[in-house]
């Protein structure tokens, strides 16, 4: 067990000297117990906790062999890429000749697909999407704009409200919808939630050389639009939108239906009494089975009629059972009401399959927390370090000179950021910066020892004293 032990130290990790295991560096009157005598809690309140060790979990380590070794201290690359190119996604701003920079409540105004007058497959009508900033909470949105287009009917309007309730992570929210003539026309805009970094289904699966989908992947996405559709069905509305121009794919396979309510509420507007909605219900079934062949041939043409029997027989030959009779049930003419409920058989312990994956996604999105946990924390206190030393007035300060308490803080930064070796060279550790900044941050009353840079002053101070220093500089600065 020792030599298994031995095998890996977690305070040699990187080049660096760790804490030991368990080392903690609050007080001992911050200690607390749960008044048991046979059990103390060596627990202490969340801020004063120090950042020790950045330790896997072994549930997670072992769903991923390079955790163990490669990614100790930072959440994993894969993960850190993703999070960027979405906040680049979300960051990116520039001006475009003819879009105005202000709609309504809306500011920076970037289109995110060609602008053109031609009116969309779908909506009939010509649509642009834009992402824009909203000024009351400043959190970015996509405003599908329906160009040349008035709402003048109050069942429009009713229309969005009902759309408004519904919140499900796999339909991307309505917000808002308004008229404007801010594009030198009357328009119609719909205000819905922004997914930063995404594409659409036709581009991910329909576009280059596309080819059949993977089973395990295409039980991820109906498990998923299943969902989506049950729940708008619930709320007695349709979906209208199931084709692969209009579902957008976030990261590897998360599905979110887009362009919801924007039928919905053009054809209220035109149309005096409100159609019935169970035929597009039922035309939404019909177009998931469209959807889910088209997937299986890896081809939108495998729908076509004279192409249909051909492509059954692909799906039966390739793909279980279950693809082959869900696709035929969605398809069939409809002999009675069909339900997305009439699915679930189909779908069985599938369900249970993705289950476990997005526990275990959780899992990892967790552990990656865990590393980053106390970064903010340590960012403060360093902050606060660099604010009140070296300020340019303080060098005719008398009290920072080489006496007082100020003049401590000034020597601190130079041992946790200045240290050099036995020989004189710069010894660059951050575990030793770590250390010292969690020491610091909690006021431990653990020593330390300030040598002056011509080395004729020594001074053993502990971090609460050094804890108080800092704090008194900092409220000076701020009065």
């Amino acid at each position: 067990a020792a030599a298994a032990a031995s095998a890996f130290d977690p305070g040699s990790a990187g080049g660096h000297n760790y804490p030991p295991h368990g080392t903690v560096f609050y007080p001992p009157e911050q200690i607390y117990t749960d008044g048991s005598q046979q059990q103390q809690l060596m627990v202490a309140p969340a801020a004063q906790l120090p950042m020790t060790f950045p330790y896997n979990l072994p549930h997670v380590a072992r769903e991923d062999a390079t955790l163990a070794r490669n990614n100790l201290l930072n959440m994993h690359s894969d993960l850190r890429n993703e999070l960027l190119r979405r906040q680049a996604a979300i960051a990116i701003a520039f001006e475009v000749q003819g879009v105005p920079q202000e709609v309504d409540n809306y500011h920076t105004l970037i289109p995110l697909e060609h602008q053109t007058t031609e009116a969309s497959q779908t909506l009939m009508l010509p649509s642009v999407v834009y992402k824009a900033f909203s000024v009351l909470d400043g959190m970015p949105y996509a405003l599908r704009r329906i160009a040349g287009y008035r709402l003048t009917e109050q069942k429009a309007m009713q229309c969005v409200d009902h759309w408004k309730k519904i919140n499900h992570p796999n339909i991307i929210s309505l917000r808002e919808a308004f008229t404007t003539k801010d594009f030198a026309d009357h328009s119609v805009v719909f205000v819905h939630d922004y997914h930063p970094n995404c594409e659409n289904l036709l581009r991910r699966h329909f576009t280059g050389t596309p080819g059949p989908i993977q089973e395990q992947l295409l039980w991820t996405y109906i498990i998923q639009l299943t969902s989506a559709l049950r729940t708008i069905h619930a709320h007695n509305l349709a979906c209208r939108v199931v084709e692969p121009s209009k579902i957008l794919v976030s990261g590897t396979s998360r599905l979110l239906i887009s362009t919801t309510c924007v039928i919905d509420a053009l054809q209220c507007d035109t149309q005096q009494a409100s159609p019935p909605v169970l035929p597009y219900q039922q035309e939404d079934l019909a177009c998931l089975g469209r959807l889910i062949l088209s997937l299986c041939c890896g081809s939108l043409n495998a729908v076509a009629r004279d192409a249909l029997p051909q492509s059954m027989a692909l799906v039966k030959q390739h793909f279980s059972e279950d693809v082959y009779n869900m696709i035929r049930y969605l398809l069939a003419p409809a002999r009675g009401v069909k339900s997305v409920n009439e699915l679930m058989p189909m779908i069985g312990a599938r369900f249970y399959i993705e289950l476990e994956a997005s526990a275990r996604y959780v899992d990892l999105l967790e552990s990656d927390m865990m590393k980053e946990l106390q970064n903010g924390r340590l960012f403060r206190i360093a902050t606060k370090l660099m604010f009140v030393t070296d300020r340019p007035e303080q060098k005719r300060d008398p009290r920072w000179a080489e006496t007082g308490d100020h003049y401590l803080l000034k020597l601190l930064k130079s041992y946790i950021y200045h240290p050099v070796s036995e020989s004189g060279e710069p010894w660059l550790d951050l575990a030793h910066v770590v250390q010292c900044l969690n020491k610091l941050d909690i006021g431990s009353p653990e020593h330390c020892c300030l040598t002056s840079p011509d080395e004729k002053t020594i001074m053993v101070v502990s971090y609460k004293d050094l804890k108080r220093c800092l704090t008194s500089a900092y409220n000076e600065l701020k009065r």
